[in-house]
């Protein structure tokens, strides 16, 4: 049976194609008890439910032509046409009511997160061309959110990444994952080898304060530490942000975290976090750089 909502419990490694790669790596790493805010998946078949609902299926085909791909100009319209079918397309009733029965069993405000099927995969990075809304707290703005992220897949740079790399774009598919807002005080990335040199015996840990919205987006320069692998002992720091400085606790705890995941992934990640009164893991990925 096409399970339409899942819960992030019951999904690990193995379903990508259902839960795409985001989800299916944090349910790997629930099942393995790491520290992952509660939350659910709206499935790939969801997604499909939606645009065969929608006949959106139809506006993608007669949109995306290799000839238009070309020119900028027509991929920015096609990529606007595309997303406005589906910000003006609706859920079927019983789907949307599923959708908010699992929003209403977590506390709000959620972060709502796109999981696409070829995202986070060793040959092909799909990251930063979905969507993520953080602070959601009604039932109408997270029915937004997860039509948001659906579109999402058909901004003109994910369009163009997918026809250069041999991806169809009538057949690609996304999850959505909703998640509980962790309160963060502090939140930050940690690669599990340096993304710079590539050394394997190095980590890289950055911080920010607050939610990490400034450190994705680069609005403001995170603290920086490099720490030996091996010895688990800090080879550099250099501190920005004063209220954003990890404890010598803090950073045992996330290089520890670290260590384990990518021992669970058997890859070097790329790993995001965020500590309230505890550390939570909000994402792994494989840093598909090296």
């Amino acid at each position: 049976m096409e399970k339409l909502i899942l819960g992030l419990n019951e999904v690990d490694k193995s379903d990508i194609a259902l839960a795409g790669g985001k989800a299916a790596n944090l349910g790997e790493l629930i099942k393995s008890g790491f520290p992952v805010p509660r939350g659910f998946i709206v499935s790939t078949f969801a997604y499909a439910q939606f645009v065969r609902e929608n006949r959106l299926g139809q506006l993608i085909g007669s949109s995306i032509k290799k000839s238009v791909i070309e020119d900028a100009g027509e991929l920015a319209k096609i990529s606007k046409r595309i997303q406005r079918g589906f910000l003006n397309a609706n859920f079927p009733p019983e789907t949307e009511a599923k959708i908010l029965k699992a929003y209403n069993s977590l506390k709000s405000p959620v972060a709502v997160r796109s999981s696409a099927t070829a995202e986070d995969l060793g040959n092909a990075s799909f990251a930063g061309q979905q969507e993520t809304f953080l602070n959601i707290h009604t039932e109408k703005s997270l029915i937004k959110s997860i039509k948001l992220c659906f579109a999402s897949l058909f901004f003109g740079r994910a369009i163009l990444y997918r026809e250069h790399h041999g991806f169809s774009s009538k057949n690609v598919r996304i999850a959505v994952v909703i998640q509980e807002m962790v309160n963060a005080k502090k939140a930050g990335v940690m690669f599990t080898a340096n993304p710079v040199n590539h050394k394997k015996g190095e980590i890289v840990v950055e911080s920010v304060s607050g939610l990490g919205e400034s450190l994705v987006s680069g609005r403001v320069t995170p603290n920086f530490y490099l720490i030996d692998k091996k010895k688990g002992s800090l080879i550099e720091e250099r501190i920005a942000l004063k209220e954003a400085k990890l404890s010598n606790e803090e950073l045992t705890g996330i290089i520890g975290l670290g260590k384990r995941i990518e021992a669970l992934f058997k890859y070097p990640q790329d790993i995001e976090f965020a500590i309230d009164k505890k550390i939570f893991i909000l994402q792994a990925r494989p840093i598909t750089t090296l």
